[in-house]
C-alpha cells in the first residue's frame, strides 16, 4: 500500500494549497502518475467497502477568508491570523486589535480578524487550527424565503449556503455571531514551521452561543455512500484504462516537466484558461495543438513588450527552444493528457457518488436571475497518515465563480 505522505504535497508543512489529483501527472512526474492511480484504487476500495486502510472524506466549504487561530506554542497566548500571515517567514500573528491594525492594511480584513479574535478565544482551542470563515458581524447572515420556507442564508465566497430556519441547526446558526468550519490542525514548536494534520477533532472545543463551528468531516461514509456493484465495475474499468495508458507514457518527458517550473506552469496555465471557458481537456490532439497556439501567442506578446532589438532577438531564440519542446513531443504530450483525462473521469465518479447524499445545508449560487441550485464546492480525501487531495469538479466550480458576484475575501 502506498505511503500517502510521500504522494501528497500537503502532507507536510502548512496547508496552503491542496492539489487536484490529475495535476499529480505534472507535479510528480512518472512516479506521481503511479501514485495517483494507486490512490484512486484505494479510494475505490474504500467506497466499495473492501479497503483495510481508512480514507476519511471531508466536505470542502467555500469559506473565506481562511483563518488560522489557536494557542501560540511559543507565547502560550491566543492569536488569529490569515493563513499567509501565519506561515510567512516573519509570521504575522495577531494577539490584539492593535496587532491586527499594524499587520493588515485592508479595513475589511481588519474587521473580520477582530471579530475572529473576539469570539474564537472563548471556545477553548487546544492547539493551532485552520478553518474557513462562513459568517461574522462583518459578513452577516440574512433571512430569505426559499421554496416557501424561511432559511438563514450566508455567502462567504462564491457559494450561498441556506439552512431551514426552524431546524435545530438553523436556530443555532441564527443565534450565533460567527461561523467557521475547521479542517486542519497544526503541530510543532513554532507556528510558521508547523506540520499540518487533517485528522481534526473539535469535540473538546467549548460550545458558546456566539460561535457555531464544526469539523469538515463528511457524514455517512458507509452504506448509502458506498459504490453499488455496477458503480464498482465502472470505476475499476476506468482505472484499468489508466493502467493501459500508463504503459504508453514517456518517463523522461514527465519527469522533465515535473522538474521544469516554467514548462509545468505553462501547461497548468493553459488548462486553467480552458477551464475558465468551460472546456475540459477533451480531444488530446486538439488540446496539444491548442496548447502550442496558446503558448506561441503568449510568447509573442512577451517579445512585443521588450524595447530593444537585441532583447527581442534573444527572447525569440529562447522562445523557439520552448516551442520546440512542445512541437517535438506531441505524441508523448497526448498520452500525458489522456492520462489526465482518465484520472478526471475516475475522480468524477467519486464526486457524483458523494453528491448523492443529502448535504448538511442547501447550496446555491446567486446570479442575475436569483438563486440557482448547485453542488458543494467539492470534497477532500484524507488518509490516516494525514495526506489530503482535492476532489473538485473544476468545470462546475469555474462556472460558479464566473456567474456569482464576488464578496469580500474571494480567492
Amino acid at each position: 500500500m502506498i505511503d500517502f505522505k510521500e504522494f501528497l504535497l500537503e502532507s507536510q508543512g502548512a496547508n496552503k494549497h491542496l492539489e487536484h489529483i490529475e495535476d499529480e501527472v505534472l507535479n510528480g512526474g512518472f512516479d506521481g502518475v503511479k501514485k495517483a492511480i494507486t490512490y484512486l484504487s484505494s479510494l475505490g476500495s474504500t467506497l466499495k467497502g473492501s479497503s483495510s486502510k481508512k480514507i476519511t472524506i471531508t466536505t470542502k466549504w467555500d469559506g473565506a477568508p481562511a483563518i488560522v487561530a489557536g494557542i501560540d506554542p511559543e507565547t502560550k497566548k491566543f492569536f488569529v491570523a490569515t493563513k499567509h500571515g501565519a506561515f510567512a517567514k516573519e509570521p504575522k500573528l495577531n494577539f490584539s486589535d492593535e496587532d491586527i491594525e499594524n499587520n493588515h492594511e485592508a479595513t475589511g480584513l481588519q474587521d473580520v480578524l477582530k471579530d475572529s479574535l473576539k469570539y474564537l478565544k472563548d471556545i477553548g482551542m487546544d492547539g493551532v487550527y485552520q478553518g474557513d470563515l462562513l459568517y461574522s458581524p462583518q459578513k452577516a447572515k440574512t433571512l430569505q424565503n426559499i421554496d416557501g420556507e424561511s432559511h438563514v442564508v450566508f455567502t462567504p465566497n462564491t457559494i450561498t449556503y441556506a439552512i431551514k430556519l426552524r431546524s435545530e441547526l438553523g436556530r443555532k446558526i441564527t443565534a450565533s455571531k460567527l461561523g467557521i468550519v475547521w479542517h486542519t490542525k497544526y503541530v510543532g514548536e513554532k507556528v510558521n514551521q508547523m506540520d499540518a494534520t487533517f485528522d481534526v477533532n473539535v469535540d473538546n472545543f467549548k460550545q458558546t452561543s456566539d460561535v457555531w463551528f464544526k469539523d469538515a468531516e463528511y457524514e455517512k461514509m458507509d452504506g448509502i455512500a458506498s459504490f453499488t456493484k455496477e458503480e464498482t465495475e465502472k470505476y475499476f474499468s476506468v482505472l484499468s484504462m489508466a493502467g493501459r495508458v500508463f504503459r504508453t507514457l514517456n518517463k523522461k518527458l514527465l519527469d522533465g516537466i515535473k522538474d521544469d517550473k516554467y514548462l509545468n506552469t505553462q501547461i497548468k496555465a493553459f488548462a486553467n484558461f480552458k477551464i475558465r471557458q468551460g472546456m475540459p481537456i477533451g480531444n488530446v490532439n486538439s488540446h496539444v495543438i491548442g496548447l502550442i497556439r496558446y503558448l506561441q501567442n503568449k510568447l509573442d506578446k512577451e517579445v512585443d513588450k521588450l524595447k530593444s532589438i537585441k532583447g527581442k532577438e534573444n527572447r525569440r531564440k529562447k522562445n523557439e527552444d520552448i516551442l520546440k519542446f512542445f512541437t517535438e513531443n506531441k505524441t508523448a504530450l497526448k498520452n500525458m493528457f489522456q492520462m489526465q483525462n482518465i484520472l478526471i473521469a475516475a475522480k468524477m465518479i467519486v464526486i457524483k457518488k458523494l453528491q448523492d447524499i443529502q448535504p448538511l445545508t442547501k447550496t446555491f449560487i446567486q446570479t442575475d436571475k436569483g438563486f440557482e441550485i448547485t453542488n458543494p464546492e467539492g470534497f477532500v480525501a484524507v488518509t490516516l497518515d494525514d495526506g489530503a487531495v482535492k476532489l473538485v469538479d473544476r468545470l462546475e466550480f469555474s462556472r460558479q465563480n464566473f456567474l456569482a458576484p464576488k464578496t469580500f475575501g474571494s480567492r
